[in-house]
């Protein structure tokens, strides 16, 4: 009984999502393994063997490239951290989003220097924001302020996030509006 037991509790463990805030244990990984990768990390399944880790930034925001390593292995090194994901990244990630949505409303309303305002705001919280620097760099097409738009766009070219499949949509909003000036 106490075998069909284990078996069915690793089973229910299989079937948990993994999702939220995690803090790295000291003493089960080593420091090269997870360079790219601090004590707090965002985390969220990718697949039934692997999970997606992302940096928390000193604003309490998933930042940077996404990191996929082995469920397995993240089990191993990471605990979970309900308190840290319920108290500060969850409003923290709700303020982000908030700032880019009233960024995007004043882009669409042609409020250009309000749109620019919010989209550095959010730039400020997250710095590796895919969606807010796409979206400052068509506040400046808009604004024909060619340099800034440039420079905006030069700094895509050196983030790796935008070349994945989520974030292919930006660049067809993009190639619109240029098409479109």
């Amino acid at each position: 009984m106490n075998g069909q037991s284990s078996a069915q509790e690793q089973s229910s463990a299989q079937k948990l999502s993994i999702y939220g805030a995690f803090s790295r244990k000291e003493d089960s990984c080593s420091r090269e393994e997870f360079d790219n990768l601090g004590n707090y990390v965002f985390a969220e399944q990718d697949t039934q063997d692997t999970v997606a880790v992302r940096n928390i930034n000193g604003n309490n925001v998933p930042s940077g490239e996404k990191t996929s390593i082995s469920r397995d292995q993240f089990l191993n090194c990471y605990l979970p951290e309900p308190a840290l994901y319920n108290n500060k990244v969850l409003p923290a990630i709700r303020e982000l989003n908030e700032t880019i949505e009233q960024g995007e409303k004043a882009l669409e309303n042609e409020e250009f220097l309000s749109a620019e305002y919010e989209f550095k705001n959010a730039l400020a919280i997250d710095e590796k924001n895919i969606r807010a620097t796409f979206d400052l760099g068509l506040t400046y097409l808009e604004m024909q302020d060619w340099e800034s738009t440039e420079q905006v766009f030069q700094k895509l070219i050196k983030m790796e996030a935008p070349f994945q499949r989520e974030h292919k949509h930006l660049f067809n909003k993009f190639g619109i509006e240029l098409r479109k000036k």
